[in-house]
């Protein structure tokens, strides 16, 4: 039942998830490099930068996405929704781990510290937003289970 407070939690991962593919992860102060989840772009002058990809970025995010929407749509088997928002949980930290780890490269190579920006740091919203997702489910589970015992 997309009415549900869980899907409200899930529609705002997927906006979350979805803004995150355009908003700027991480900024190098003096080379004026930007990653981005995409790509790293030089802002000096809009280069994009072919030696650094960062394809498992955008494939990370894009598997969040996806499994974001199926369990929207997977309402009629709340395990399974609680099971998808586990390992949702599970890639978001992994995303973060991965846009640390290019962060740090990109550190080494320019020379320059990183400083982040708001798209390294909505993933983490994403995951207090799946805990909730997944309190909202249980409770659900619980709810059918205890209407079921009264029959």
């Amino acid at each position: 039942m997309l009415q549900r407070l869980q899907s409200l939690f899930l529609f705002i991962i997927i906006g979350i998830s979805v803004a995150d593919l355009f908003l700027p992860m991480a900024s190098f102060g003096e080379t004026k490099l930007t990653l981005f989840c995409l790509n790293v772009i030089n802002t000096d002058n809009g280069v994009v930068l072919d030696a650094v990809k960062s394809f498992p970025l955008l494939i990370l995010m894009i598997v969040i996405v996806i499994i974001t929407v199926t369990t929207i749509f997977s309402y009629k088997n709340r395990v399974r929704q609680v099971k998808f928002c586990k390992l949702n949980i599970l890639l978001n930290i992994v995303f973060m781990v991965v846009l640390f780890w290019y962060a740090d490269t990109l550190e080494k190579l320019s020379g320059a510290t990183a400083q982040y920006a708001m798209g390294a740091f909505l993933p983490l919203a994403s995951v207090v937003l799946l805990f909730l997702t997944n309190r909202s489910i249980k409770k659900d589970e619980e709810l059918v289970k205890s209407t079921d015992r009264l029959r």
